[in-house]
């Protein structure tokens, strides 16, 4: 009898921006996440940067961990990625204890696949501009030899989109993108070990291939637009033989895409 092949179920948030004027409802919208997660049974969960809107180093701080701490109620594992808010009024050694010790650069077994996180925050840049640097580039060429169809996750986007229409970086697209995606998109290249990448940070929800790999990136869950200050989007992702991803605003499934 042929064996059923397996598939690994993970779930994605990015930019959830809690900020004090819409704490109570970002943190409601955030634990009934957790709960329609529970529901999908995700192997292990993904926070994908921006996870707080930068106000004062205390409030940050506090905004931190209310977010870690609804996720680390959950059932399933968490990873938490940093994005360009994060380290606007709090250091990257803050942000590593308030979030458990994780490290910025990380390798994860997701049920026996390969899953490989990196820190795009980048507090020397001014704005919203991110770059993994050359620390996250030389975690990677240690990494990839021992890595097979692994999937990336990064804040700043890696794929290319036409942002010309985005009402946050339409007009300033060298704050949208990864500013060293050129680097490490050919680093990728010299390797079959990447099979698809997921990002966040452009307040949309977007799916590519490029330079050879397919790419993802998922809305924010507030502050989607500047009159629109919580979406509650999640997206539930199974990877199997295909990488099928559903991006839901609450109970509302909004679009569906499959990566090779």
């Amino acid at each position: 009898m042929d064996q059923v092949p397996t598939v690994t179920r993970l779930a994605v948030v990015s930019d959830v921006h809690m900020r004090e004027a819409e704490r109570e409802s970002i943190e409601g919208e955030l634990r009934a996440t957790v709960e329609r997660f529970e529901a999908f049974d995700p192997h292990h969960a993904f926070v994908l940067g921006d996870l707080i809107e930068d106000e004062t180093a205390a409030l940050d701080r506090e905004h931190v961990e209310a977010v870690y701490g609804i996720f680390e109620d959950a059932p399933f594992p968490t990873t938490f990625l940093l994005g360009n808010h994060d380290v606007e009024n709090l250091s990257r050694a803050a942000l590593a204890e308030a979030l458990g010790g994780q490290p910025r650069f990380g390798h994860v077994e997701v049920d026996g696949r390969d899953v490989l996180y990196l820190d795009s925050s980048a507090p020397r840049l001014p704005g919203a501009r991110g770059e993994v640097g050359e620390a996250g580039l030389a975690f990677l060429r240690e990494r990839l030899p021992a890595v097979e169809d692994a999937l990336l996750f990064v804040h700043h986007p890696i794929g290319y989109y036409d942002i010309r229409e985005n009402p946050w970086f339409g007009e300033f697209p060298e704050r949208a993108f990864l500013g060293d995606r050129l680097e490490l998109l050919e680093l990728l290249a010299d390797t079959s070990a990447v099979r698809a990448t997921f990002g966040g940070h452009i307040h949309e929800t977007r799916a590519t291939t490029f330079r050879g790999i397919d790419h993802a990136v998922v809305n924010a869950f507030s502050k989607e637009l500047p009159d629109v200050p919580l979406t509650g989007t999640r997206a539930e992702v199974v990877v199997g033989s295909d990488i099928e991803v559903d991006v839901y605003e609450r109970d509302r499934r909004v679009e569906s895409f499959v990566l090779g």
